[in-house]
């Protein structure tokens, strides 16, 4: 199995140079099953741009799947892997959390906490991040942090 990448400075460039050479040589791969062909594109309009293009060159899209990222995410994920929550989702729990814990440090006299968690609960991006990196390091984040941001990501 090959992967490779390539970059162009115009689609009519990569057309030209990468794509319709590539599709000529792995569609038939495709045809005859000795290969999976997968194309990931940013974009499903990007897919829909390819297939148009190559079926008016006549190039058989049989046994080729595209893909965006995320459901490319989706299909290496498998069904035995436990789903990875959205980013999006994060972010939203994370500003839910914010919320209520501003309620609780209000309700418990913290005002300095309770202003920590507003802003959490306004821009949730920058914690989730922080939560990332200490992740990746191998430490909780409630460890390196302030009680109350340890608070609101716990």
């Amino acid at each position: 199995m090959s992967v490779s990448l390539h970059l162009a400075l115009s689609f009519a460039d990569a057309w030209e140079s990468v794509l319709l050479p590539w599709f000529e040589t792995a569609t038939p791969a495709a045809r005859e099953n000795r290969a999976p062909v997968a194309v990931v594109t940013p974009y499903r309009s990007h897919a829909q741009l390819l297939r148009k293009k190559l079926l008016e060159q006549g190039i058989s899209l049989l046994g080729v799947r595209f893909f965006t990222p995320p459901q490319l995410r989706e299909v290496l994920q498998g069904s035995h892997t436990p789903a990875a929550p959205l980013r999006e989702h994060l972010r939203l729990f994370l500003s839910v959390a914010a919320n209520r814990c501003a309620v609780d440090f209000e309700t418990a006299g913290s005002t300095e906490a309770a202003r920590i968690a507003r802003a959490v609960a306004r821009d949730p991006d920058a914690l989730l991040r922080a939560i990332d990196d200490a992740a990746s390091a191998g430490a909780t984040f409630a460890e390196l942090t302030s009680p109350a941001l340890g608070e609101i990501a716990r």
